[in-house]
């Protein structure tokens, strides 16, 4: 999932660089971008605590930054996301 956020981030920046308002652009990047790292963080740590309720919490904030590409073709479908939630 962290590397569907990434991906899009990364295309938004690159949509909206450069342009007379690149330095706003970046701003944005860098703040959402902080956020999804922080999620997926979190997630990894609670997994590796094996304190299941926080990898929940934090799951659920990464796919809550990932829910405004759902319409994206790439978007990682349910059965996709337990797996990856299994891998960590």
């Amino acid at each position: 999932m962290y590397e569907f956020v990434d991906a899009r981030l990364d295309e938004e920046l690159r949509a909206e660089y450069p342009t007379a308002d690149s330095e706003s652009a970046v701003d944005v990047y860098r703040v959402r971008l902080g956020e999804a790292q922080a999620a997926h963080r979190a997630f990894v740590d609670a997994v590796h605590r094996s304190d299941q309720d926080a990898a929940r919490v934090a799951w659920g904030e990464l796919g809550g930054i990932a829910e405004r590409w759902q319409a994206h073709p790439d978007f990682p479908g349910p059965g996709s996301l337990l797996a990856e939630a299994g891998d960590q």
